[in-house]
């Protein structure tokens, strides 16, 4: 799949050479022995000139589960204590590499 995404963002640079193209990590693992598999991920869509964001998301349910009942994490509550703060910070951090 990589490889076809860098021929379609070579298309889209011939059309718009100011585009800023970017790639995020989504669904990582969060036990802390697999960063590497997250590092791995992250050269992976690089070596495509596809430079990764910073932050990524974690394999969390209720990303799954907002999707679902057609909301965002911001509006989902995930479970009885009420809004998934982890999954809201993950998504307000890609938003802040993005503005910037």
């Amino acid at each position: 799949l990589l490889p076809q995404m860098s021929d379609l963002i070579e298309l889209i640079q011939g059309v718009n050479p100011d585009v800023k193209i970017k790639s995020i990590i989504t669904q990582a693992p969060s036990l802390p022995s697999q960063v590497d598999r997250i590092l791995e991920a992250k050269a992976a869509c690089e070596s495509f000139e596809l430079p990764a964001l910073e932050t990524f998301t974690y394999m969390r349910n209720v990303y799954d589960d907002a999707d679902e009942a057609g909301a965002s994490v911001f509006e989902h509550k995930a479970n009885k204590s009420g809004l998934d703060i982890k999954a809201i910070a993950e998504i307000e951090q890609i938003i802040a590499e993005f503005i910037l």
